[in-house]
């Protein structure tokens, strides 16, 4: 009886010791989160329009091997992790108002981590032709995409702020700048009340041609455009 019973102590003991050094394998999350970056590759380009999506990734204070983590939100939804140039790039519909947990394997508690939107986000632009504030179908499908990256992000805080190349006066300039914002404004405005959000705080800013790095009465698209930037 009593080799027995050494024996199952001794297993005990193992058993113990296993789990010890699993536990002290698992890295200290402090420091660690989720941030959101606008991504370096637009995803919609349309007569220069342009789309930049959010890209979510783990961040850490070292070099941690990700391999067998889980992201979750207090839901019990999980996250995919894909390396993208050595960055923890995470799958799906983030937003910074939600709880979010990391789990590894021989972790039986998940551990909080902190969400961290990194700054405004400038999700693109949308173009016009000259002198006009008109907005043809690519412009349309890039604010489309920006509606449904607010109601996806949760920032609803938006900022447009209104350009026009160096063809005619500062005050007809200035005139369309803010006609190109309102019109985006407007139309942004209609695509998320059909989404269902409301209480989207909007601020504007109208440059004219004071940001413009063409000659006098050269005509530029790149000029004539609307910037789009969310925050929370």
């Amino acid at each position: 009886m009593r080799k027995i019973i050494i024996a199952v102590t001794s297993l005990a003991l193992l058993a113990v010791t296993t789990i010890s050094s699993r536990a002290m394998d698992i890295p200290d999350l402090t420091g660690w989160g989720i941030q959101s970056n606008v991504s370096k590759s637009a995803s919609i380009s349309s007569g220069g329009s342009e789309f930049f999506p959010i890209e979510n990734s783990l961040i850490s204070k070292d070099s941690t091997d990700f391999t067998g983590l889980m992201i979750s939100n207090k839901e019990g939804q999980t996250f995919d992790l894909t390396s993208a140039n050595g960055v923890a790039v995470i799958k799906g519909d983030l937003n910074h108002l939600d709880t979010y947990y990391a789990t590894w394997s021989e972790q039986i508690q998940p551990m909080q981590i902190s969400f961290i939107v990194n700054g405004p986000l400038k999700l693109g632009h949308v173009n016009f032709l000259s002198g006009s504030a008109t907005l043809d179908s690519g412009d349309k499908k890039v604010l489309n995409a920006v509606a449904n990256e607010i109601v996806k992000s949760h920032l609803y805080g938006v900022y447009l702020v209104g350009h026009s190349d160096r063809v005619g006066t500062y005050a007809s300039n200035l005139a369309i700048s803010e006609k190109r914002v309102l019109a985006a404004q407007s139309y942004l405005k209609s695509r998320l009340t059909a989404l269902g959000v409301s209480g989207i705080r909007y601020s504007t800013q109208f440059m004219a041609d004071i940001m413009s790095k063409s000659k006098v009465n050269q005509a530029n698209l790149a000029d004539r455009r609307v910037d789009i930037t969310i925050y929370p």
